[in-house]
């Protein structure tokens, strides 16, 4: 069995297309982080030359190292937690036996209801007025416009 060292770099495949993959992302680069984290869209060009057919799975999230090991579905949540420096403890204990049964069954139920999610996040309001939904700029908890 070959020893890898821990990551340096994690590459996230992300689904641009959702609206909750997509804050999610925004979520995941305003954190501080003890790993460099890079994002691919998922279908694009790069995703498919590094991850083949796997690169254009909307279906599962993706996270890959520079060693080559790839994280698919709760475990890839558990890296991108990991990659945090407030919720590097968190992955750690995600990771444990008993609590990773009930991190893939919190990815996997969030996971399944994304597009559900996503339609709540982007609801549509009735008029222009509306700041809560639709109209309103995202801002970065370092109060930078997105």
């Amino acid at each position: 069995m070959t020893s890898f060292p821990p990551p340096r770099r994690l590459t996230v495949v992300t689904d641009e297309q959702c609206e909750l993959c997509r804050r999610c992302r925004g979520w995941l680069a305003d954190q501080p982080l003890l790993v460099e984290v890079q994002f691919l869209p998922v279908g694009s060009d790069e995703a498919v030359r590094r991850y083949g057919s796997i690169g254009i799975r909307r279906d599962v999230l993706i996270v890959a190292d520079e060693h080559g090991r790839i994280w698919a579905g709760p475990d890839a949540f558990v890296m991108c937690l990991w990659a945090t420096a407030a919720h590097r403890n968190w992955a750690h204990l995600a990771a444990r036996p008993g609590w990773r049964t009930l991190a893939r069954l919190v990815f996997s139920t969030v996971s399944s209801n994304r597009h559900r999610i996503a339609e709540l996040m982007s609801g549509r309001c009735e008029d222009e007025s509306c700041d809560i939904h639709g109209n309103a700029q995202m801002v970065s908890p370092r109060g930078q416009q997105r």
